[in-house]
């Protein structure tokens, strides 16, 4: 971590308050910290050597990685680069690895069930519980980023190209509110986590399938379905999605729901914005009821 407060000069000690911008980012124990910082170890997926008839499906894009599914099943890579594909690269199953990608390996187990190995072994029993969790699984790699800031956040992109970024919690509406942008003709860079380069604030798209539940398919005007998440083709069968390296981020849309409220839009500080995008980081824990600690 960056200590930005200003250093004292050589051979003397400083007694200052923080600078007013610090103090959101100082309650969150990411200024002045004195504990060592070790980082993550990258992520391997399966490292197991694949079987002479084992295919590799699409690659899929997830912030900084590269994911490509791996099996002696082509059905299985069928079923699985259909539902991950709003944002795969290409969908043909091949026998080569592609070069960069994380491997996950999808194996068939008995009675239809379903074994994935990525850094851990998953069992599922059936294709389809395996594809009902498989969005939520591959979320993890998308914020085990090293190359950038991983938000918990939705970002699109308007007609005139200004990219706007939607950070809140769970339950906030991020996802109900970056839909409702994507039908009304912005292009989609992704509703659940999305990266922000350092020094640029350069916006790295995750395009997955929205997460919209039953109510929020009311909200948007969709047909009821007891699904949890959509294609966003399905708001717009000409969208755009947006993966890797979009473009700087031009405004900051804060996210809060209340039932019953009436809609309204409040300008806030940008001390308050900015802590409040920074609570938004999903590598930091609550270390307390008052105090948010680094988890990593």
């Amino acid at each position: 971590m960056v200590n930005i407060l200003p250093a004292a000069p050589h051979g003397t000690t400083a007694q200052m308050s923080p600078p007013r911008a610090a103090v959101p980012f100082e309650d969150l124990d990411l200024v002045g910290r004195s504990e060592n910082f070790d980082p993550p170890t990258p992520p391997t997926g399966c490292t197991s050597l694949p079987e002479d008839t084992a295919l590799f499906g699409a690659v899929h894009p997830v912030i900084d990685h590269d994911i490509s599914f791996r099996s002696t099943r082509p059905e299985l890579l069928t079923a699985v680069d259909a539902h991950l594909g709003v944002h795969a690269t290409a969908g043909a199953v091949a026998r080569e690895k592609p070069r960069t990608a994380l491997v996950f390996e999808l194996r068939e187990g008995p009675k239809g069930s379903v074994t994935l190995t990525t850094d851990r072994e998953w069992e599922f029993p059936s294709l389809q519980s395996c594809l009902d969790q498989l969005t939520s699984l591959v979320n993890e790699y998308a914020v085990w980023t090293h190359s950038c800031a991983a938000l918990h956040a939705g970002a699109v992109r308007s007609p005139g190209g200004d990219l706007v970024l939607l950070p809140a919690p769970s339950g906030a509406g991020k996802s109900t509110m970056t839909a409702a942008f994507v039908a009304a003709g912005w292009d989609y860079l992704g509703d659940e986590a999305i990266g922000v380069r350092p020094g640029s604030c350069t916006a790295v798209g995750y395009p997955k399938r929205l997460a919209i539940d039953p109510s929020s398919r009311t909200a948007l005007g969709l047909a009821p379905s007891e699904a949890h998440d959509l294609d966003p083709a399905e708001l717009r069968a000409d969208v755009v999605h947006l993966a890797g390296d979009v473009g700087p981020i031009k405004r900051v849309l804060l996210v809060t729901y209340a039932e019953g409220a009436d809609p309204e839009s409040v300008d806030l500080s940008p001390e308050e914005s900015g802590g409040r995008t920074a609570r938004q980081h999903p590598q930091l824990g609550t270390g307390g009821p008052e105090r948010p600690r680094c988890d990593l």
